[in-house]
């Protein structure tokens, strides 16, 4: 079910950069190696390619948001699965695997596009 609107998702994303950015510092304090970049290195991606994306928060607006969800998906996926793939598993890999989760969670239940008042008329209409 896709209830999560383009706004919505775009102050998501924001969110999301602030805590991946935040994240080396925030949830493996002391850890500085590989753990550290993946976190830091997603909130750059995530931001760099939201920034460029046709929504309400894009500023370049170069990305039709459609290519901004599939990203997100990969992101997702590579974040979750980042802690076993760059081999530091044993030493952190929950804050990893919720910040992937989100990025999954919000990418396959944000709507393709804003449904307008008339187009939800159109829908119910018998």
């Amino acid at each position: 079910m896709k209830f999560i609107s383009r706004k919505v998702h775009a102050v998501l994303d924001i969110l999301l950069v602030l805590a991946l950015i935040a994240g080396p510092w925030l949830f493996v304090p002391g850890k500085k190696g590989v753990e550290s970049v993946a976190l830091l290195g997603a909130g750059i991606g995530v931001l760099a390619y939201s920034l460029m994306t046709k929504y309400e928060l894009g500023v370049v607006r170069t990305l039709n948001f459609k290519n901004h969800l599939s990203i997100d998906l990969i992101c997702g996926v590579f974040l979750l699965a980042s802690p076993w793939l760059l081999n530091f598993g044993d030493r952190s890999y929950l804050p990893h695997v919720i910040m992937g989760a989100l990025l999954i969670l919000f990418a396959i239940t944000t709507r393709n596009q804003s449904i307008s008042v008339t187009q939800q008329e159109k829908t119910f209409t018998f």
